[in-house]
């Protein structure tokens, strides 16, 4: 999520909020929610990210939390989501799915 919302070279406050709503609603441990918190200053690449991937439900949840994250999408987060699809192999049909399924609320 941080890695997305970073691609336009930028974490606004509205980003960060999001991303801390995500986390309070994953029920983390202390311990895996400070790793999270640690991405904050330096945000894996999307390589990186996309290796450690092997589940496509889990490639389809990642995707869907970096979209809630990143709100209205700059070209450089929609050039890092479409990467992070590729290397993931996530569909198109699957990733329009999400986008209307949270646009849709």
């Amino acid at each position: 999520m941080i890695s997305a919302a970073r691609a336009d070279g930028s974490l606004d406050p509205a980003e960060r909020d999001a991303i801390a709503a995500q986390l309070d609603q994953a029920d983390l441990e202390p311990q895996a929610r400070e790793l999270v918190l640690r991405e904050f200053a330096r945000p894996a690449a999307v390589e990186a990210i996309a290796r450690e991937i092997a589940d496509p439900v889990l490639a389809a949840q990642i995707y869907a939390a970096c979209v809630l994250a990143v709100g209205e999408i700059s070209a450089a987060e929609r050039a890092w989501l479409d990467r992070f699809a590729a290397l993931t192999g996530l569909s198109d049909t699957a990733r329009r799915a999400i986008e209307e399924r949270l646009a849709a609320g």
